[in-house]
């Protein structure tokens, strides 16, 4: 639609391109997966597990920004 100046808006466009980011970030999130820990669950075992992950997290963490 055009304004009373005549230009066209942006809204519609800026929806649109807010919609595919909101997919991209859903379809990232979807592979992050909680680490399995075979009890016990010793603190030492959790933090290799969650480090083990950790490449996965800071990929969704920078292209989310």
């Amino acid at each position: 639609m055009a304004d009373a100046a005549g230009e066209v808006g942006t809204a519609r466009l800026e929806a649109f391109s807010d919609g595919v980011f909101a997919i991209g970030i859903t379809l990232l999130v979807l592979e992050l997966r909680v680490p399995a820990v075979p009890p016990p669950h010793a603190p030492a075992d959790i933090l290799h597990a969650v480090l083990g992950v950790w490449p996965k997290v800071i990929a969704f963490i920078s292209s989310f920004l």
